[in-house]
């Protein structure tokens, strides 16, 4: 009986932890240009979050911003997200220096099907201030599907 028991809340827990899992914005692990091309097939957008390793605000955001479930059914919907870390490579630290003037991190910024920039942030932000920021990123893009 008590082994049923166990049995039970393992299987119990396990269904949990990946149910928490799913409720995430789920970062693809392609090419911007890659990601573009993506977007323009499923009518959506892209989000690319330029962080690094090192960043303790990427890290807070990670496990309280982007788990949050409602923000992350909202940004799969309606964006490829990307997570990029310019640091690792330096074909990625000059698009983020030349083309989005990346100067800190994290740095999100929403882009429409044909990589022009909608919205961006850089720094900390809750999950109802990015929601915010994805709607406005919706608003100003006729190629996102509403």
């Amino acid at each position: 009986m008590k082994l049923l028991l166990l049995s039970a809340i393992i299987l119990l827990s396990t269904y949990q932890l990946n149910a928490q899992k799913a409720e995430q914005i789920k970062f693809q692990s392609i090419g911007f240009e890659e990601a573009l091309t993506l977007a323009k097939k499923e009518g959506k957008g892209v989000l690319v979050n330029y962080s690094t390793k090192g960043c303790v605000p990427c890290r807070q955001m990670e496990a309280n911003v982007y788990t949050n479930a409602s923000l992350a059914s909202y940004v799969n919907k309606h964006f490829i997200s990307l997570k990029l870390d310019p640091v690792k490579d330096s074909q990625l630290r000059q698009m983020a220096r030349e083309q989005h003037q990346v100067k800190g991190f994290p740095t999100l910024i929403f882009f429409n099907a044909e990589g022009m920039i909608l919205t961006r942030n850089t720094g900390f932000m809750d999950a109802e201030t990015m929601q915010k920021l994805a709607d406005e990123a919706i608003k100003h893009s006729s190629f996102i599907k509403k």
